[in-house]
Formats: structure tokens, C-alpha cells, sequence
């Protein structure tokens, strides 16, 4: 658990809509671990989901942040796509 702060918008293109969406950081974040030395390697993963069929469309994950609290990701995601009748997870 923890907070994930991300940017979304839409954008059109003359090739069509585009959905993009850029994961910044992570903070707060609560595991648990073994030894109280160790830190996990974090990644965010997200799917892009249709709404009226309920199945995942499009994974995507962002790089390993290794052995960090809090990571900053900085990643962009653009999907080709019409945002509307979808959903990220």
C-alpha cells in the first residue's frame, strides 16, 4: 500500500486520440520485509482494462527501482487508443 502520483491526459494526434499517461513517484509505500536492512525493488505495473468486457487490453511496468523508499520513476505511456470505455488499473 501507499500513494502512486501519475499524470493523465488525452491528446489528439492526426493519427487519432491518444491516451498518456506518466507514473512521477511513489511514496509511503508498506511491505514487509526480513531483515529491517533490506529494501525491496519497486515497479508499478498497470493495465489499461475495457470497461464493458472487463478484460485487460494493455500491461505495461515501469523500470526496477532497486532498494528505494520512495522512487521516482519519471516513466511516460502512451496508448493509441480512444480513452473512453477504458479504465487503468
Amino acid at each position: 500500500m501507499g500513494e502512486i502520483k501519475v499524470a493523465l491526459k488525452k491528446e489528439m494526434k492526426t493519427e487519432g486520440e491518444q491516451l498518456v499517461l506518466e507514473i512521477l513517484q511513489c511514496r509511503n509505500i508498506t511491505y514487509k520485509f526480513k531483515s529491517p536492512d533490506h529494501l525491496p525493488d519497486l515497479y508499478v505495473k498497470l493495465y489499461v482494462v475495457n470497461v464493458a468486457t472487463q478484460k485487460r487490453i494493455i500491461k505495461k511496468k515501469t523500470r526496477v527501482c532497486r532498494h528505494d523508499r520512495e522512487p521516482s520513476f519519471n516513466e511516460t505511456f502512451r496508448f493509441n487508443l480512444n480513452p473512453v470505455g477504458h479504465s487503468i488499473q
